[in-house]
């Protein structure tokens, strides 16, 4: 098993930062208006077939490589993969 290395907390810090504006990309950058919700990326993607869906499944293991150089237990990121692939394929 390759050793990670070690991050600074500056660095864990400009990490987490960016996986916030990761999943405000992903999920709610563009609010429909007289609402509060929100539609990103994600939503955007799933209306191209195929490509649009590899693309979104691609964008989420980003985020899960990113996580888990921060430190976020692989137990809690195995349920994210398998909610992304079910996404993927379905």
């Amino acid at each position: 098993m390759a050793s990670q290395k070690k991050l600074s907390q500056a660095e864990v810090i400009r990490l987490e930062r960016d996986l916030a504006k990761f999943a405000n990309m992903m999920d709610s950058v563009v609010r429909i208006p007289f609402t509060k919700q929100g539609v990103g990326a994600d939503a955007a993607l799933s209306t191209i077939p195929v490509a649009g869906d590899i693309a979104g499944f691609v964008l989420t293991c980003y985020a899960v490589v990113k996580a888990k150089q921060i430190g976020v237990p692989q137990h809690k990121l195995n349920g994210v993969i398998k909610l992304a692939a079910m996404d993927a394929v379905v």
